[in-house]
C-alpha cells in the first residue's frame, strides 16, 4: 500500500480521503482492546486443520465456550476484512466527487446545494456525491472563495487538518496551502465558526466565531486558533486582479506579490524602509516588477527561480 501511495499524488489523495472517512466514521474505535493478530492466528490454524481433514471439537468443551471462541475469531476476521475492503475497494457506499483546479479560472464550481466555489490555481477539494444529505467538503487544499447558500437545517462544513469550518450561509476566502505553517480564513459576509478537533469533528477542542472583516488563523504546529482585525486588504487579489497599497512598507508589498503571483522576490536590506502607495489592476507579474523598478530605480537581477531588487 505504501508503495502504491508513493506512485502518484492522485493515489495519495485517494488514500488520505478514505483514511479521513474511516476516522470520522468512528468505526476504528470498535477494535480497541482486541488482539487482532492473536484472533487471526487462531482462525488460520482452524482453517489449516479443516483443509487437512483433521478438525475435531474436543467433547469436554461446552457448546457455549466453543461458540464464544469462534465468535471472537470471526469478529476479528470481519473487522480486518471490512478495514481492507474499506481502504482498497473503490465501490464503497460513500461516493466522492473530486475537483482539481490546475489553472486559474473565473468560473465557479457549483455544488449540488447551489453554493459556489471560486478556486485558485493549484487548489483541490472533495465532497460527497450525496451532498443533499450532508453538506461537507473534505481534503480541501489551496485557496478559494466560498459563497455558501443558506440552509440553517443543514450547516455547511469544511474539514482540513484538525481544523473545521462551519457556516450557515456566508462568503469567505480560505487559504490552506500545503507546506504552510498557518491556514487563514477572511470573512466577507455572514458568520463563520472555526473549530479544532483531534480524531473526530464531533469532539471539538477549541472554537471561535468570526464576524465580517475578521481573519481567523489556524497555526498548524500548535493546532491553535486566533483572530485578527488587521486584515490584508489584498487577500482576494488572486481573484479580482486588483492590488492596492497605501503607504505600505516595501517588504510587505514584496510578500504580497510573492503570495499572489507565486514569485520569489528578494529585497536588498537598504530598501526595507521604503513605502509604496499605488493601485495595480490586471497587471502581469513582469509588468509589476517593471513598475517597481521604474518607481524606485531598482537594479533587477533575475535568475531561473528568483528576482532580486538591488
Amino acid at each position: 500500500m505504501e508503495q502504491w501511495i508513493a506512485v502518484s499524488e492522485t493515489n495519495k489523495i485517494w488514500f488520505e480521503q478514505r483514511s479521513l472517512a474511516w476516522k470520522l466514521s468512528g468505526a476504528h474505535k470498535s477494535v480497541d482492546g482486541l488482539d487482532v493478530d492473536k484472533a487471526l492466528a487462531q482462525v488460520h490454524q482452524k482453517i489449516d486443520t479443516i483443509e487437512q481433514g483433521q478438525y475435531f471439537a474436543p467433547k469436554h468443551i461446552s457448546m457455549i465456550n466453543r461458540f464464544t471462541k469462534w465468535t471472537a475469531s470471526a469478529a476479528a476476521v470481519l473487522v480486518l476484512g471490512l478495514a481492507v475492503l474499506f481502504l482498497l475497494r473503490k465501490d464503497e457506499p460513500v461516493q466522492l466527487e473530486s475537483v482539481v483546479m490546475n489553472e486559474k479560472s473565473n468560473e465557479a464550481v457549483v455544488l449540488p446545494d447551489g453554493s459556489e466555489v471560486f478556486m485558485n490555481a493549484g487548489s483541490a477539494m472533495q465532497y460527497a456525491a450525496a451532498f443533499d444529505k450532508k453538506r461537507e467538503i473534505a481534503n480541501f487544499t489551496g485557496e478559494a472563495l466560498f459563497e455558501v447558500q443558506s440552509n440553517p437545517e443543514k450547516p455547511f462544513q469544511l474539514l482540513l487538518d484538525n481544523l473545521g469550518v462551519e457556516v450557515l450561509g456566508t462568503k469567505f476566502n480560505l487559504r490552506a496551502v500545503p507546506g504552510s505553517d498557518t491556514y487563514t480564513l477572511d470573512l466577507i459576509e455572514g458568520k463563520v465558526r472555526l473549530f479544532t478537533f483531534d480524531e473526530s469533528p464531533a469532539n471539538r477542542i477549541e472554537q471561535i466565531v468570526l464576524l465580517p472583516g475578521e481573519r481567523g488563523v489556524f497555526d498548524l504546529p500548535s493546532k491553535r486558533l486566533s483572530r485578527s482585525t488587521a486584515v490584508d486588504k489584498n487577500f482576494l487579489s488572486w481573484k479580482t486582479g486588483i492590488l492596492e497599497f497605501v503607504n505600505t512598507p516595501l517588504p510587505e508589498v514584496v510578500k504580497t506579490l510573492n503570495r499572489v503571483y507565486g514569485l520569489d522576490i528578494q529585497l536588498a536590506s537598504q530598501h526595507e524602509s521604503l513605502r509604496l502607495t499605488a493601485r495595480f489592476e490586471g497587471e502581469t507579474a513582469d509588468q509589476l516588477i517593471e513598475s517597481l523598478q521604474t518607481i524606485f530605480q531598482f537594479e533587477v537581477i533575475r535568475t531561473d527561480s528568483q528576482v532580486y531588487f538591488r
